[in-house]
């Protein structure tokens, strides 16, 4: 059997506490042929379990209007975390009152053959709001904040043809080069 949705899991563990707090069932006495009729205590046990009926009804589409809405978030969250969103949980809030719809499991905005999906859809919002969007000439270093690259400016390295930009020194490390490469070489 495949893996079960949260929401079979919940509708699962709901079901199984409210059979645990049952109590166990009474013997129910010989209905008497004396003329009693069981009708009046059948109507009430029968208007009890519509009641628990439309209660579990309810619980299980509240369930199904959950777990669609996660998968809408998680789809908006991945799609503006591709895109480049600086802030990508704010970014699915804004996101989220446009009123995207799930169709199977695809995230879509609008409706017929205008319907974009939630990437496509993040991607030109992003674009059309700049300044939500992350810059793409920013270092990202491991775990520390973003910020623009910055690179000490160092001297110009000589042009080895060039002889007028080669200092001695640079000469004799380039000829060192030459002469080890020859002995690896031999």
């Amino acid at each position: 059997m495949g893996s079960k949705t949260p929401l079979q899991q919940r509708l699962r563990a709901a079901l199984q506490q409210r059979a645990q707090a049952r109590p166990a069932p009474q013997q129910q006495p010989a209905v008497e042929t004396t003329g009693a009729s069981p009708a009046p205590d059948l109507r009430g046990r029968l208007a009890r379990a519509e009641r628990e009926l439309a209660q579990w009804k309810s619980k299980a589409q509240q369930l199904e209007t959950e777990a669609r809405q996660q998968k809408i978030r998680a789809a908006l969250l991945s799609a503006v975390s591709a895109a480049g969103a600086i802030e990508p949980e704010d970014a699915v809030e804004l996101l989220l009152a446009k009123q995207p719809k799930l169709e199977g499991e695809t995230v879509v905005f609008g409706e017929g053959e205008s319907s974009k999906t939630a990437t496509e859809y993040a991607a030109e919002w992003l674009e059309s709001k700049p300044y939500m969007k992350r810059a793409s000439h920013l270092s990202r270093g491991s775990g520390s904040p973003a910020r623009e690259a910055r690179v000490a400016p160092s001297a110009p390295r000589p042009n080895p043809r060039d002889p007028a930009s080669v200092s001695e020194a640079y000469r004799q490390e380039i000829l060192a080069r030459i002469a080890e490469r020859k002995q690896q070489r031999a």
